[in-house]
């Protein structure tokens, strides 16, 4: 196609090659058919039955194609406004039309009897690659018992429910399948609230699943949830753990995920707690972690600290992301464990300069902390809270770091790049 600066015409759309017209069909379809409302009760306008309407050619190329047709979206309800429809032409149609491609599924009913539909619906689970749960009811044994040899990525997303925790349905409704041999992604939104004394999460996870590699955890309503860390035992090929609690709430909460001993194989640690949380932090064993990207929202440069103490196998990490800290140099001494950290993102930190004593940059510097270092990555502007109450940030000590290290390349790496990312983005340069 000409490019319209040149004051050429673009090309008609009905000469578009084949080959074109299905890249065109098939990010339309990922990219439109996910933005899917909630409240849509009527039969689906897929961009799928758009495109093969619109002419014999187009009609042509879309059946053609199995990954223009390969993704279901539901939404069953018992009311809807227009009248009711039967889905069953609907889950044939995509069946037929999407071959043999993996279906990626999307699903939601209330006060719907789903048992009515399960008969197409045991086909698309059965090819299921991806599954997600939208706010949906209690789930049947007859969608219990359904079998997903195919399902690799699970996500279950429930309506945050404010400080009624206790009117949740209580997590053993979610232990969906006996049986996900090829599991990889898990992930459960507002899913952990209102659980009896007598249950956690071992038995959800520790179904015949296959090698889940990413679990995550978030929650937007105040939660109760104690020993959190017991469940990822079963989890023995468990590489990426994120875990995000509510920033703000009113019910007290407790999350301990100081147990996670068991996790041998993580390599990628984020968590995002909220103001009213606490996290018991203690011997954290992740012999292969790789990256960490750690936020708490309440005492943040103590907590911070403390997470980076606590890890036993600090060497390894190569990657770490900090929030809303303390930039002093009790701050930068914690770092002196970490001798295999390559990069540092400081995010929302607040840089704290003294008249006397070093700063975080000038401990970096003369301590020779981090000798791998070589990338520094500042998001965000950081707020100046000197003594003085100057309102610039002095970067001289940050100059001196770079500086330091181009003369020690013998024990030090050099640092080879200092980015500002968001209102210093016009600062950025690369350095070394």
């Amino acid at each position: 196609m000409s490019s319209p600066t040149q004051n050429e015409p673009l090309t008609p759309i009905h000469r578009l090659p084949a080959e074109l017209l299905v890249d065109i069909f098939v990010v339309c379809h990922a990219d439109i058919d996910d933005d899917w409302p909630l409240d849509w009760y009527q039969w689906p306008i897929r961009v799928a039955f758009v495109v093969s309407a619109v002419c014999r050619s187009w009609r042509t190329v879309a059946l053609s194609v199995p990954g223009v047709w390969n993704r279901v979206n539901l939404f069953l309800n018992a009311w809807p406004p227009f009248g009711s429809y039967s889905w069953a032409p609907y889950l044939r149609i995509v069946l037929e039309r999407s071959g043999s491609a993996p279906l990626h599924v999307r699903l939601h009913y209330s006060n719907y009897d789903i048992t009515t539909v399960m008969d197409p619906l045991y086909d698309i689970l059965a090819r299921a690659q991806t599954l997600v749960f939208l706010h949906c009811a209690p789930i049947p044994d007859e969608l219990r018992m359904a079998p997903m040899p195919l399902l690799r990525h699970y996500k279950i997303i429930n309506a945050p429910i404010g400080d009624e925790w206790w009117l949740a349905p209580p997590l053993i409704t979610y232990q969906l399948f006996h049986s996900l041999p090829h599991l990889e992604s898990l992930s459960m939104v507002n899913v952990l609230m209102s659980l009896p004394d007598d249950q956690h999460l071992v038995p959800f996870l520790q179904v015949k699943t296959g090698r889940v590699l990413h679990l995550s955890i978030a929650t937007e309503s105040a939660v109760y949830i104690e020993d959190l860390g017991v469940a990822f035992i079963g989890l023995p090929y468990l590489q990426t753990l994120t875990i995000t609690t509510p920033a703000l709430g009113s019910t007290a909460e407790h999350i301990n995920i100081g147990v996670i001993y068991a996790c041998t194989t993580l390599k990628v640690l984020t968590l995002k707690l909220g103001a009213t949380t606490q996290a018991a932090l203690h011997s954290l064993s992740f012999p292969r972690l790789e990256t960490a990207d750690v936020s708490f929202a309440r005492d943040s440069t103590r907590r911070t600290v403390s997470f980076i103490e606590e890890l036993r196998y600090p060497p390894v990490l190569t990657t770490l992301t900090v929030h809303n800290v303390e930039l002093n140099a009790a701050m930068a001494r914690s770092l002196s464990s970490l001798r295999g950290l390559r990069t540092i993102t400081l995010e929302s930190c607040v840089y704290v300069r003294k008249p006397e004593g070093e700063t975080f940059f000038d401990t970096m510097a003369t301590d020779s902390l981090c000798p791998k270092l070589t990338t520094i990555r500042i998001a965000g502007r950081p707020e100046p809270r000197d003594e003085q109450g100057r309102s610039s940030v002095d970067w001289k000590p940050l100059i001196r770091l770079v500086q330091s290290r181009r003369d020690r390349t013998a024990s030090c790496a050099q640092i080879q790049c200092v980015e500002w990312v968001g209102r210093w983005s016009e600062r950025s340069a690369p350095v070394g």
